[in-house]
């Protein structure tokens, strides 16, 4: 994964678009925790309470 999501201004609308955009990458199961995070411009945390909250 090269691309990183760090836009200039983090808007509700621009995070919500990170929080889509890690659902299609959790789809394609080809990611680690670390890659999506990096990625994502999130901690490996965040992307473990994601993947918790989609669970319940």
């Amino acid at each position: 994964m090269t691309d990183c999501w760090l836009p200039s201004h983090w808007t509700r609308a621009r995070l919500e678009e990170r929080r889509l955009r890690f659902l299609q990458l959790r789809e394609t199961q080809r990611h680690s925790i670390q890659e999506l995070a990096e990625s994502l411009g999130v901690s490996v945390r965040t992307i473990r309470d994601w993947k918790e909250r989609l669970r319940h």
